[in-house]
């Protein structure tokens, strides 16, 4: 097995709660300006898919989406600009889940 494009930096988990899962989109207009500025290679986000069960698992399914213009509108618009303002201040990636 390869893994490619790996990085090392902060990883932060954002609860689902409702303020966590309102997303990018839902807040045009007003992020115009922000999202043409969305070019975040090392700001991640894991889109985790929901699942239920009643017992603890090992694994679970999602993927890792690097920030760009493009995906902006499905980040969660609470850990984006937090996970910005860390990707900015402490100079290293940030992966949000």
């Amino acid at each position: 097995m390869t893994c490619e494009d790996v990085l090392f930096g902060e990883v932060w988990i954002c609860s689902r709660q409702s303020k966590m899962e309102w997303s990018m989109d839902a807040c045009r207009p007003l992020y115009t300006d922000v999202k043409a500025a969305a070019n975040h290679p090392q700001l991640r986000l894991f889109d985790l898919k929901r699942a239920y069960s009643t017992s603890p698992q090992e694994d679970c399914e999602g993927t890792w989406t690097a920030c760009t213009p493009d995906v902006l509108g499905s980040f969660s618009a609470v850990a984006y600009f937090y996970g910005r303002e860390l990707h900015m201040e402490l100079g290293v990636p940030v992966g949000l889940i």
